[in-house]
């Protein structure tokens, strides 16, 4: 029952050693494999994240919209909003 939450600790243990790839396909994992689960939101802002450093801008907006849709009023939502509107012209 907490294989999302761990499988999303790996992804950020990774991203705080810049695996920026390994992270990406942590987060993509609990996104797909857990598409109910509390970590869903989470993962997909720290993928949005991981599409930036990899200078994928548009994948990471993409990301964050997705995002800002399915989870409204989570706490990630908010964040990626502030994401959002930091980094547009």
């Amino acid at each position: 029952s907490l294989a999302d939450n761990a499988l999303f600790w790996i992804g950020a243990a990774r991203l705080g050693r810049k695996e920026i790839a390994g992270a990406e396909e942590a987060f993509r994992r609990v996104v797909e494999l857990y598409p109910e689960g509390n970590k869903v939101p989470d993962a997909l802002l720290k993928l949005g994240v991981c599409r930036e450093l990899a200078g994928d801008p548009a994948g990471a907006a993409a990301v964050l919209r997705t995002l800002i849709e399915r989870f409204p009023g989570s706490e990630a939502a908010t964040l990626a909003t502030r994401r959002s509107s930091h980094s547009a012209p």
